[in-house]
């Protein structure tokens, strides 16, 4: 048999705290606490994983049997590059539930440490681990082994009550320079020629300019901006533009209350991490998708398999290449994982959802999609989620349209 594992002897409860405290899914360690009011089940590790990993079963988003429990958890765990597992109280388990935390390291990868109190002394407990524990380990010797956290580091930020002037593109520039202090200006500078640059280097088929804008436009304020960038990169896009034949106009009070809702722009770090509360990647991932693309029920019938980046940092969508803020990948790569371990049948298509059977996997409906999204929506009341995106598509102009934009030629 393969040693892949760790029993932590821990009589004091010191390993078992130091777990509890340094469980957290972005650094790839995280804590399974077995709950000793639940009748031991044959899912009951499953659960105890996805607790581990921040999802709340509480939610209407998967069934509940045990093969999409386990399913579930499997594909997060790789999703998430989640790299040691921590299982307390791991003397109280029965063998048979040791053995399956066991089988999920084998088929995930991961390192996993069981916790407990003393020595084994079963026979059948003894017996299992020189099958599979590598070693026995002091619980200072496990402390030991855990990174330390660092302090995060302080952002030199813009000044939070910074008022932008309201001037249109081709004074908006200038009016900047006069109004703020060389720093302020030279950081609004950087942003405005950004947008410039990349307005400059588009393609822009003469078949079909706004929708080529529309969509280059999108993928840019899809990307992380702190508090008026959207704006001033915008003006600079404008200006290039502009140069090239092409005016796109802004309705600056649309604009403007869109980019500070969570409709618009790149997905929040707090909206990403109430999306990952769902325990199937299927519904976060679909709801993702939209946020950064505006897609419909149809639209996300289409997208293939092939279109999402194996390591989910960019998807392809209506031909063009849309960035995944960093804290959403691991959600796409859990829907990756979810594809390649679950039933087969829709081969190259990115959703699919088990048949009656669960021999095979089929395409959902757009009304099974609508409800998903609804789903996510009653979940977590994120506004980009609003009923117009789930009950219909959008013609390729929405997008802009929705945000106070307008694209003709010149």
């Amino acid at each position: 048999m393969i040693n892949l594992c760790t029993w932590v002897v821990d009589p004091d409860g010191e390993a078992r705290n130091a777990a509890r405290h340094t469980s957290d899914v972005a650094s790839g360690r995280i804590c399974a606490r077995p709950r000793p009011s639940e009748e031991p089940t044959i899912h009951a590790e499953a659960v105890d994983v996805l607790l581990a990993l921040d999802k709340d079963l509480n939610l209407p988003d998967s069934f509940r049997n045990v093969q999409h429990r386990w399913l579930n958890a499997r594909c997060w765990l790789i999703g998430d590059a989640i790299s040691d597992l921590h299982v307390i109280d791991a003397d109280t388990l029965p063998t048979a539930h040791r053995e399956r935390y066991m089988t999920l390291a084998v088929e995930t990868g991961i390192r996993l440490w069981l916790i407990a109190r003393s020595e084994p002394i079963e026979r059948a407990t003894r017996r299992q681990l020189r099958n599979w524990v590598a070693r026995t380990a002091t619980a200072s010797e496990f402390v030991g082994q855990l990174p330390r956290r660092s302090s995060p580091a302080q952002r030199d930020d813009m000044p939070t009550n910074l008022t932008l002037p309201e001037d249109d593109f081709y004074v908006f520039r200038a009016v900047c320079r006069r109004e703020f202090d060389d720093r302020v200006f030279a950081e609004l500078d950087e942003w405005w020629k950004h947008g410039f640059r990349c307005a400059l280097s588009w393609e822009l088929p003469a078949a079909d300019v706004p929708s080529a804008v529309g969509a280059h436009v999108r993928t840019l304020l899809n990307t992380p901006m702190v508090r008026g960038e959207a704006l001033v990169t915008t003006r600079g896009v404008q200006a290039g533009l502009f140069l090239r034949g092409v005016l796109m106009r802004v309705a600056l009070g649309r604009f403007l209350h869109e980019m500070t809702t969570q409709s618009a722009g790149a997905p929040t770090d707090e909206g990403i991490r109430q999306l990952r509360r769902f325990a199937n990647p299927a519904f976060a991932a679909a709801a993702l998708i939209v946020w950064l693309t505006d897609a419909g029920p149809s639209e996300l019938q289409t997208i293939k398999l092939t279109d999402v980046a194996e390591d989910g940092s960019s998807i392809i969508f209506s031909g063009h290449s849309v960035d995944v803020p960093e804290g959403a990948h691991g959600t796409l790569r859990s829907l990756l994982a979810a594809r390649e371990l679950g039933p087969p049948g829709v081969d190259d298509e990115l959703f699919a959802i088990p048949s009656q059977t669960n021999a095979v996997a089929v395409r959902p409906s757009t009304h099974a999609l609508r409800r998903w999204l609804a789903i996510v929506s009653d979940g977590t009341g994120l506004p980009f989620l609003r009923r117009d995106t789930i009950v219909k598509n959008h013609d390729r102009g929405h997008w802009l349209a929705r945000r106070g934009m307008s694209v003709v030629t010149l």
